[in-house]
């Protein structure tokens, strides 16, 4: 066609124009697998000249799913060429038969000349996107971005949480398991109400996972809970056979502000804020329980937390315990808090609970402290009935003798002052005196032995109160001196029974200027005894125990203590025990010492022996049994035992009266003698007080023995003595015979002769050698020519001398005869 126009001559065009669907697909999950659907693709020539298209092509990741309906325009379209007329729409039908669920992309692309009315050719492409719809299941979740956080939950509590899964796919969704990965501190509770973790959800439907925290510690915790299902992921058009939610959580535990610093004033009151980290206020009461310490369960009071603003990301809280239990025995309390009904101690712990392992807190005492009056008071004088073991109840600001015993006012220290302070230093065996410069620091748990020349009570001066955790002595080989550290009474055996080395029995007061066993005190009970503040005590430790430090529990009456330990008393005796009490008994003391038989003991030292005391006075009366033992026991002997042992002084001259005070168990048949091993007397129970005069320079010598009558008669006769005696006949007055009894601590020429008044011989009982021993003959009244003597007073009368010469020993004594 031609034509001219402005002076011109234009050729006109004849060319195809055509477009095609850019996307077909089949209608949304729709298809399962193996089945079969069709899709149409339309090309659209708009233009003035037919088109012709050449050849199809499918590539692409499902390409093997979708091909050609028509299998001849298939196989020979690039031959014949397939019109697309002029200004019409041409459809191609597709068949697509899926192999596998989700969304299965192709791309047609057709190839196609166009012709123009000049003649020319030229190939064009169309491409077009396949999607197959396949049928399958989804996974979704009402959590955002698959996360369950339980942001905080309590220490020790458990904190639950529900979401739902949900298959929003066009298929059943088939879950073959539901578990957490590590479980630790996450765990599913429950899905749709059972413990179940194999479903089928419907399309649309739902699952219910119930799943709880239990954190044990102040820290993040983190974990996933997965989901193994069928479940296909429409975004990366890939199975999600794995579907993970991640789990999250933080452990809150009561934080107190500065707790290691924290220190109430004695008599003042004292606000406790607390907070829990990832909790709000208004998820959370609770109350703070305090009690003094030591004064057991019953006794915890109470005050309710109050929120305190400005919490941000932590519910804080405040308590005010009030002034009048801030006192000198210190602060214990502990937190109770209840958060999504489940209630919760603090301090928290997996094997105690907060009741009887609180927080305990030291409570500042200023100056002039605390004050021993009711307790402790000191006598003055200069006696040793004047001095005492003291203690101090507290940790002390300033420890220095001088300093500790400040706000006492005890005037100036010093042997020729006003009072002296004294501690017993093991490796010398001695007390040591403040003022010889190398004493030490005044530590609580440590006493002290005190004099002052006037009455006095003791203040404390400035300084805080004992912790449990500071209640420790170090205790060496030998005597050690200790004490209560705290401000109330605690239990001996609840001491004794938290530190396996102590043996209970060891612990020693000081009564009227004398050290004294507490079990040999008169009515004592051993395992009621109590440590009181203020006074102080003395403690045996074996050598084999080492050193080792002695823990004070704040254990007091009121508390349930039980000790495995065998308390040994005359109340608790087995079969064939028995104990023997001996008194010694100097003015108006009276010192005990026992000695036994003991089912367990051993021969040689053991845990039932006691060591001999230290004395104040170094002129004092003592008993001691063997090597330096106050009591002694045996093992149970067939026929009887024996123990031996002296008295002695640092003076001159004195005199004490021995006796037997009591005796418990003793088995039947037995006796109990007490032997004057220097003159070989015999003294039994009826005999009473015993007179036992001593000196500096000679020890009195006795022997204990309890058993059989021919048991002890062998013991006796067995004795060596340790000087020459004549003992007073038994019995006398007598008839028709008695028994003199002798002794020589050595080999002698031995004569024994009985006289009368008159001082004529009346018989001669023995006139030859005898070897070092105990001795008894006995006379029957008859003279040397065999005739009855008559009544009356006769004199019998002992010649001694060593086979050296020397050592001449001569002494008589008076009898008397009745018909």
């Amino acid at each position: 066609l031609y034509g001219a126009a402005n002076n011109g001559i234009w050729r006109l065009k004849q060319t195809p124009s055509i477009s095609v669907d850019s996307l077909v697909q089949t209608p949304p999950a729709s298809l399962n697998t193996g089945d079969t659907a069709v899709v149409v693709v339309s090309y659209h020539n708009s233009g003035a000249a037919y088109a012709y298209v050449d050849s199809f092509t499918i590539t692409g990741p499902a390409a093997d799913q979708f091909s050609i309906a028509d299998p001849y325009l298939a196989q020979q379209g690039v031959e014949l060429g397939y019109p697309l007329s002029i200004k019409s729409t041409t459809p191609v039908e597709l068949k697509f038969i899926p192999q596998s669920v989700g969304v299965q992309q192709a791309t047609l692309t057709a190839y196609y000349s166009g012709r123009s009315s000049l003649g020319n050719d030229s190939t064009i492409t169309l491409t077009t996107q396949l999607l197959g719809n396949v049928k399958a299941s989804r996974i979704g979740t009402s959590l955002k971005g698959d996360t369950l956080d339980f942001a905080g939950a309590l220490l020790g509590g458990t904190k639950t949480q529900t979401f739902t899964l949900f298959n929003s796919g066009s298929d059943v969704l088939y879950v073959y398991d539901v578990y957490v990965d590590t479980g630790d501190y996450f765990e599913i509770a429950s899905i749709n109400g059972t413990d179940s973790t194999e479903f089928e959800v419907q399309p649309g439907k739902t699952l219910s996972i119930v799943v709880t925290f239990s954190p044990d510690d102040a820290a993040n915790f983190r974990d996933r809970l997965i989901v193994k299902s069928s479940a296909f992921n429409f975004i990366s058009n890939t199975p999600d056979s794995t579907h993970v939610i991640r789990l999250t959580g933080t452990g809150s535990e009561i934080e107190i502000d500065n707790l290691s610093s924290l220190s109430p004033v004695y008599n003042r009151d004292f606000s406790v804020e607390v907070k829990l980290a990832q909790l709000s206020t208004s998820d959370v009461n609770g109350f703070i329980k305090y009690r003094t310490l030591g004064s057991g369960a019953s006794a915890y009071k109470e005050k309710s937390l109050s929120p305190l603003p400005g919490s941000g990301n932590a519910a804080r809280f405040s308590a005010t315990i009030p002034q009048e239990d801030i006192t000198e025995k210190g602060l214990q309390f502990y937190v109770e808090v209840t958060s999504g009904g489940k209630t919760i101690q603090f301090p928290y712990s997996e094997f105690q609970n907060a009741e009887t392992n609180p927080y305990t807190i030291d409570v500042s005492i200023p100056s002039p402290g605390i004050n021993s009056s009711g307790t402790l008071t000191l006598p003055g004088g200069t006696s040793a009935k004047a001095y005492r073991l003291v203690s101090i109840p507290l940790n002390l600001t300033d420890k220095t003798p001088t300093g500790a015993f400040r706000e006492s006012r005890l005037g100036e220290l010093g042997d020729k002052g006003d009072w002296q302070l004294y501690r017993y230093d093991n490796l010398s065996e001695r007390f040591v005196t403040a003022s010889e410069g190398s004493f030490g620091l005044i530590e609580a748990g440590r006493s002290y032995l005190l004099i002052t020349r006037q009455p006095k009570t003791l203040n404390s001066g400035a300084g805080k109160t004992v912790t449990i955790d500071d209640a420790v002595t170090i205790i060496q080989p030998g005597w050690n001196m200790i004490a209560n550290p705290y401000a109330f009474n605690i239990l001996w055996t609840g001491v004794a029974y938290l530190n396996s080395k102590i043996n209970y029995a060891n612990i020693v007061v000081l009564q009227n200027g004398k050290f004294r066993y507490v079990d040999d005190l008169d009515n004592a009970d051993l395992s009621l005894f109590e440590l009181e503040p203020w006074k102080g005590y003395m403690y045996y430790s074996e050598p084999d125990s080492g050193i080792f430090p002695l823990v004070y529990p704040p254990v007091t009456l009121t508390a349930l203590t039980k000790s495995s330990r065998r308390m040994l008393s005359k109340s608790n005796l087995n079969q064939g025990e028995y104990l023997i009490r001996l008194g010694l008994k100097n003015g108006d003391d009276m010192l005990y010492h026992t000695a036994g038989e003991i089912e367990n003991a051993s021969d040689g030292f053991d845990n039932f022996d006691k060591r001999a005391l230290p004395v104040l006075d170094p002129d004092d009366v003592r008993l001691v049994f063997g090597k330096a033992l106050h009591s002694e026991f045996k093992p149970i002997a067939q026929e009887g035992s024996s123990w031996d042992f002296e008295i002695f002084t640092g003076t001159e001259k004195s005199s004490v009266q021995l006796s037997i005070a009591d005796i418990a168990g003793l088995p039947a048949g037995y006796e109990v003698w007490i032997i004057d091993r220097d003159r070989n007397e015999v003294h039994s129970v009826s005999d009473g007080m015993i007179d036992v005069h001593l000196s500096s320079k000679r020890p009195a010598h006795y022997r204990l023995m309890a058993g059989t009558q021919a048991y002890l008669e062998q013991q006796q006769a067995a004795l060596i003595p340790t000087q020459y005696y004549l003992s007073q006949n038994y019995p006398n007055p007598f008839n028709p015979t008695t028994t003199i009894r002798y002794g020589l601590p050595q080999t002698s020429k031995v004569r024994l002769t009985v006289y009368n008044i008159l001082g004529q011989e009346v018989a001669t009982l023995f006139n030859g050698v005898q070897n070092a021993s105990s001795y008894a003959i006995a006379w029957n009244g008859r003279n040397r020519h065999g005739l009855s003597v008559a009544s009356g007073l006769y004199i019998y009368r002992l010649e001694t001398q060593a086979l050296n010469g020397k050592n001449k020993f001569t002494q008589t004594r008076k009898m008397l005869f009745l018909k």
